[in-house]
């Protein structure tokens, strides 16, 4: 799964990304899915690619010999169990509701 578009020059068009998208777009990551091991060069890129959006709001083109920037009004939302591995402006962390037998028997 690619995130960014990136010009494809055998077929001469835009191969898409995920991340092609409309002003207002709303960008839900779920990191709880997420397990230990190496991210290959795919998601590395990814990666870069949601930082990017989240701290400078932008979307870069790949065009494989240049980079263009396109900027986009995007809200993200990260869900994760700890610390995220993307800087956020708000940490609100979610607990759920213990029900009034589980309070009697602890």
């Amino acid at each position: 799964m690619r995130l960014q578009p990136r010009k494809n020059y055998d077929t001469n068009s835009m191969d898409a990304g995920l991340f092609q998208m409309l002003n207002g777009t709303h960008v839900v990551c779920n990191e709880t899915q997420m397990n230990q091991g190496k991210i290959e060069n795919n998601g590395v890129q990814n990666v870069k690619a949601i930082a990017e959006l989240i701290e400078n709001q932008k979307v870069v083109y790949d065009f494989q010999y240049i980079q263009q920037d396109n900027p986009v009004s995007a809200s993200v939302l990260i869900l994760s169990e700890g610390k995220s591995m993307f800087s956020n402006s708000v940490h609100v962390p979610v607990m759920a509701e213990i029900s009034q037998s589980e309070r009697i028997e602890s």
